[in-house]
């Protein structure tokens, strides 16, 4: 199922020109909306892996050809901010319990039948010190309650087609 996502937005009270609040007819301050959010993620947490088939994404083509780039990450993790800052849950109901900035990210890229470039995200959460190397593959996990999630982006779209935190055994 496909979950229609607006950009995420980052308001500013300076104007772009000068520096200064700039103000509405009523003296009240009005807010800019900066177009280009950050959206960076710690590139030390950062893994990017080829598709494997076992993942499941049988729908959807590996694109080993064309490398992810940090643009296209920080587009898809801009999605997946807006995403729960819209309080938005997966198809079980769950959220996250602890913030994005204590996952590790493994990513592949993968294409629709529309030729639409789709990210691939397997997140991991972090508990205690940062690795220091990547785990070097899929670190695939099943039930580990929301330590572990998965999202599926489609940039040209800008939706997340999917997302599923993992469940409780």
């Amino acid at each position: 199922m496909r979950v229609p996502i607006g950009s995420a937005l980052t308001i500013c009270v300076l104007s772009c020109g000068d520096g200064e609040p700039s103000a509405n007819k009523h003296g009240s301050i009005m807010n800019q909306v900066d177009p280009k959010p950050s959206c960076r993620v710690d590139s030390s947490l950062i893994e990017f892996l080829p598709y494997e088939s076992w993942l499941g994404l049988d729908q959807y083509r590996a694109d080993s050809v064309q490398p992810i780039t940090h643009a296209e990450i920080e587009a898809a993790e801009c999605l997946l901010i807006d995403h729960f800052a819209r309080g938005t849950r997966d198809a079980s109901g769950e959220k996250l319990s602890m913030g994005l900035g204590h996952y590790w990210r493994q990513y592949c890229s993968l294409s629709d039948s529309a030729g639409h470039r789709l990210i691939y995200l397997n997140a991991i959460c972090l508990r205690g010190p940062k690795p220091k190397r990547p785990y070097g593959g899929w670190e695939i996990i099943e039930d580990g309650g929301d330590c572990y999630f998965q999202a599926l982006f489609d940039l040209q779209e800008e939706v997340v087609v999917f997302l599923s935190v993992n469940g409780e055994a």
